[in-house]
């Protein structure tokens, strides 16, 4: 059997299978609290989740700032630490090969915050600069399951900053930013999917900020701004299908006001609203392969799909799942609808959560995605190598 069919075999037995379990919309969901690390504070934001259910984020630990953490349903929390020399750290995102990428965080002055990748058995690995820049900072948001590393690196002694692609083999490659009246020169890269699209933001002045798809370095495509919100666009995250979600809006902080977007290449960028609660902000902040989008509605977490909108998260966590928090972000999701995010107890301490579908994915199905992403990711490799 080729590497092609044995990805097309495990890939559609798998679909068949998750599938099943879709035709019904969105589900009621388990509630897991994350908790926090030991020591002081009581503090947990979850950023990333992978297809067996595995999530990073960050937490207070026994210092007063925060740390990278990789969950586990059988490890629970652990703590990732942070490069030598550094006082924080944070864990952005997760593959299925359990590398993450995040940065670790100086403690100010003329020292740098650095990019990183972590991996099981061999820790840290700090990923530099983009060549050429022999100072600055670099932060990582999102990788692949071939641990290509995205972010943004200062260019030392040139102003701004460019969005980057990482790889073990490449080191860091600049991906480039929009020209802009005012030389800004700056553009961040968010997310990766298999493929090596990447999806972020760069500085064009009209609108000010715009979300943008690399297909290369130096090649993008400007996927533009909502209408009546045109300020600014940001794209957040890609699925394998090169659907992009992300916000579009008065501008990029938390105080604007935007919409969160879906785009895909055949429909463009569609406003997904906002819930009935007098929200004046949305942002959809991941998106799995069967186009179900997350994030938050003003600090209130929803899930969104074609058939039904946006859901308010809350109003689908089943009774008896432990603690109750009031889900505030949804940040990440996989293919078998298992989320990642953010919530508050009622102590009003923001905690991890993670939410798993009722009924929970079956170990059939378990096994073959890992059948699936394994022989996937050998195949992609092998291609790699042979180019």
């Amino acid at each position: 059997m080729t590497c092609r069919q044995a990805v097309i075999g495990a890939g559609f037995l798998c679909a068949m299978l998750l599938a099943a379990g879709r035709a019904s919309g969105l589900p009621m969901y388990y509630l897991t609290d994350l908790g926090d690390l030991p020591g002081d504070g009581d503090y947990s934001l979850g950023h990333g989740i992978n297809q067996v259910g595995n999530v990073v984020g960050e937490s207070n630990s026994a210092a007063p700032m925060q740390r990278g953490f990789l969950w586990t349903p059988l490890g629970g929390l652990q703590n990732l630490g942070m490069l030598p020399g550094d006082v924080r750290s944070v864990a952005a995102a997760i593959n299925n090969l359990n590398q993450i990428a995040g940065t670790s965080f100086a403690a100010g002055g003329a020292s740098e915050d650095h990019a990183f990748v972590w991996s099981p058995g061999s820790g840290f690995v700090s990923l530099g600069l983009l060549p050429g820049a022999t100072f600055g900072d670099s932060l990582a948001w999102g990788i692949n399951n071939l641990g290509q590393v995205v972010g943004t690196s200062g260019l030392g002694a040139v102003p701004g900053s460019h969005a980057f692609l990482w790889s073990p083999s490449t080191g860091m490659m600049d991906l480039g930013a929009p020209q802009d009246p005012f030389n800004v020169n700056f553009s961040l890269a968010r997310d990766i999917n298999d493929a090596g699209q990447v999806v972020g933001l760069g500085f064009t002045d009209n609108p000010q900020y715009s979300a943008l798809l690399w297909t290369a370095p130096g090649r993008f495509i400007n996927l533009g701004v909502l209408p009546g919100f045109t300020t600014a666009s940001d794209a957040l995250a890609i699925n394998q299908l090169g659907h992009v979600v992300g916000m579009s809006g008065t501008g990029i902080t938390p105080t604007d006001i935007t919409r969160a977007f879906i785009w895909t290449p055949n429909t463009g960028m569609i406003n997904l609203g906002t819930l009935p609660n007098g929200s004046l902000r949305s942002v959809a902040y991941d998106i799995n392969d069967f186009d179900v989008v997350v994030g938050d509605s003003t600090s209130v977490a929803f899930a969104w799909t074609k058939q039904e909108g946006m859901v308010d998260l809350n109003t689908r966590i089943v009774g008896n799942s432990g603690l109750r928090l009031k889900l505030t972000s949804a940040t990440a999701i996989n293919d078998f609808g298992q989320i990642a995010g953010t919530g508050v107890t009622a102590a009003g301490n923001p905690h991890a959560f993670l939410l798993t579908p009722v009924p929970e994915p079956s170990p059939v199905v378990l096994a073959t995605t890992g059948l699936m992403v394994f022989a996937r990711t050998v195949c992609r490799r092998r291609a790699i190598t042979a180019g």
